[in-house]
């Protein structure tokens, strides 16, 4: 009787070991394809018109930038193709991997914050060596500072910008050429080449580095959107908005036009729901979704981004002005506690929803 009894205990055993491991089986590979139709939809359909965006900008701030210079087109058409590019760029900021980060690119491009003295000393700097080696303006292997955007911005839009004919406007040229060819070189470096880094990014675990699975690639995904969010409060709105309205401190927003901080804001909070929906919600939010434990995040993430951008958008005065006025700073103030919470639960139940393993960055906050 009990060998019996044993013979049918191992018999259920073997029964529920054979039935977990084939639920298990079923169950990895369906995460693992979530993960890769997320990543490919991702790429797609947000990624890659972002890049082509970003190049086509660049493209077109260095030949606004020529025409300018040579006399050819007024300044206001020059300034108007670098908001143009600040827009394209805060639509694809978020995206700090491959390409962007090969060689340190998007420092290059938008070497920001920063103390704008710097950038002054840097374009004298450049100036007076394009001047030593006869006129050579290689900003490429210049100081990070004159090879982009803040150095255009104070070129074009500071007392002293740079007029056609002058060695300030040939280094605009230099500068402006520089950025087209880092953006045009990332667009290209994801889909061309013997190694598009579009195929280490949807096929990873197949030799193709740097991804080890898919699974480590929508990894990547989400730490661009959790980590832009600490950027937007702890670069952009923080040290402008101060503790108090005594603390506010103007000269701290990005750029040097009136309207570029608090739009550069807005594209980058726009660029940040189209990388969590995806396209027709194929992106984070698919997975997001997808949570048996928690099917409040979902519409809880769109209201969070909604009330957000919503904030962002009221605020009717120049993030500059805005943060010293008493009516809109309420706005900011609402704003930068709204992004808290936003990156609150992307940090904790999307992280969970997502069944990755999270580490944060130094610009978290609490």
């Amino acid at each position: 009787m009990r060998s019996s009894i044993h013979s049918r205990r191992l018999g259920l055993a073997a029964v529920f070991a054979t039935g977990l491991a084939a639920l298990l089986c079923l169950a990895i590979p369906a995460r693992a394809a979530d993960y890769a139709s997320v990543n490919a939809a991702v790429a797609e359909g947000h990624i890659l018109p972002a890049y082509d965006a970003l190049a086509e900008a660049g493209t077109t701030l260095a030949a606004a930038t020529d025409s300018y210079c040579a006399a050819d087109a007024p300044l206001a058409d020059a300034r108007q193709a670098l908001a143009a590019f600040r827009r394209s760029w805060a639509g694809a900021e978020h995206l700090r991997f491959g390409p962007a980060e090969l060689g340190m690119r998007s420092l290059r491009i938008n070497f920001w914050p920063q103390a704008r003295g710097k950038v002054a000393d840097a374009l004298s700097s450049a100036l007076a060596k394009a001047e030593e080696e006869g006129g050579d303006m290689d900003v490429a292997r210049q100081s990070f500072a004159v090879q982009g955007v803040p150095a255009l911005d104070a070129l074009f839009n500071s007392d002293d910008s740079a007029a056609p004919g002058t060695p300030r406007c040939d280094l605009a040229r230099a500068i402006a050429g520089n950025v087209a060819r880092m953006t045009s070189a990332i667009r290209d470096e994801w889909t061309g080449g013997d190694t598009p880094y579009l195929a280490a990014f949807t096929t990873p675990g197949t030799g193709a580095l740097p991804f080890v699975d898919h699974a480590d690639a929508t990894l990547a995904l989400f730490k661009s959107l959790h980590d832009e969010l600490s950027r937007i409060l702890a670069l952009k709105i923080e040290p402008a908005l101060g503790k108090t309205p005594a603390d506010a401190r103007p000269g701290h927003v990005e750029g040097l036009a009136p309207e570029t901080a608090l739009g550069m804001i807005r594209t980058n909070l726009a660029a940040l729901e189209a990388l969590y929906q995806g396209p027709d919600g194929t992106g984070l939010a698919a997975l997001a979704g997808q949570s048996v434990t928690d099917a409040a995040l979902a519409p809880l993430m769109e209201k969070a981004f909604s009330k957000t951008r919503a904030t962002a958008d009221s605020i009717a005065l120049p993030l500059a002005d805005a943060v010293t006025d008493a009516e809109e700073r309420k706005k900011v103030e609402h704003l930068a506690t709204q992004l808290r919470a936003l990156r609150q639960i992307v940090g904790t139940r999307l992280a969970e929803a997502l069944g990755l393993s999270v580490g944060f960055n130094s610009l978290d906050g609490d």
